[in-house]
C-alpha cells in the first residue's frame, strides 16, 4: 500500500496537507452559500406554517401576490430581485459546462448581485486559476446563459481574485 494515493488527503503549496474533510467543509460553504435564499425560504415558511397553518399561509401568500401583481412598481421590484437571484444559478451552470474539466468547486462563486439600471453587477470570487481574461472569454455564452444582451467582465480595481461582471439586459438610453 506504500506509494499509492488513497484520495484522503492533498499537498498544499506552502507545504502542508489538506484533508478530504477539509475539502468537504468547503464545499458545503459553498453550497450553502449558494442556496442561501432557496434555504432561507424553506425555514422562513416552515416555521410560518407550523405557526399559522398552511391553509392561512397558503391565502396570505395569495393576496400579497395579487397585491404586488396590481401595483406596477412592487411587481418591477420582484422581477428585479427575481432576477439578482437566478443570475448567479446561470453564471455558475456556463462555468460548469464551459470548463468541463474543472471539479465543482474550482468555479467562481457568486459573493453578491445587485440591481442596476442596465441589469445586474455581480461581483464573483474566482479560485486560483481563474481571472477575468477566463471569464471574459465567455462573454457571449455568459450572455446567452442569463438572457442579456451582453455581458462586461472587468477585473476588480482593489482585489486580485473578484471578478465584476456586468450583465446588461437592457442598455442605457442617453
Amino acid at each position: 500500500m506504500t506509494g499509492q494515493w488513497d484520495g484522503s488527503s492533498v499537498a498544499r503549496v506552502d507545504g502542508g496537507v489538506t484533508s478530504a474533510p477539509a475539502r468537504l467543509r468547503v464545499r458545503a460553504l459553498l453550497a450553502g452559500w449558494s442556496w442561501r435564499y432557496e434555504l432561507s425560504a424553506i425555514v422562513l415558511l416552515t416555521v410560518l406554517a407550523t405557526r399559522f397553518g398552511p391553509a392561512r399561509l397558503l391565502g396570505v401568500l395569495a393576496v400579497l401576490l395579487l397585491v404586488v401583481a396590481a401595483v406596477p412598481r412592487l411587481w418591477q421590484r420582484l422581477v428585479t430581485r427575481w432576477w439578482c437571484i437566478t443570475t448567479p444559478r446561470r453564471v455558475r451552470a456556463c462555468c460548469v459546462g464551459s470548463w468541463p474539466g474543472r471539479a465543482w468547486s474550482r468555479v467562481p462563486v457568486a459573493l453578491w448581485t445587485e440591481p442596476r439600471g442596465f441589469g445586474e453587477r455581480m461581483l464573483l470570487w474566482c479560485p486560483a486559476g481563474t481571472s477575468a481574461a477566463d471569464l471574459a472569454a465567455l462573454r457571449g455564452l455568459l450572455a446567452s446563459a442569463c438572457r442579456a444582451e451582453a455581458v462586461d467582465v472587468a477585473a476588480h480595481p482593489r482585489h486580485d481574485r473578484v471578478v465584476v461582471l456586468d450583465i446588461i439586459r437592457r442598455p442605457l438610453t442617453e
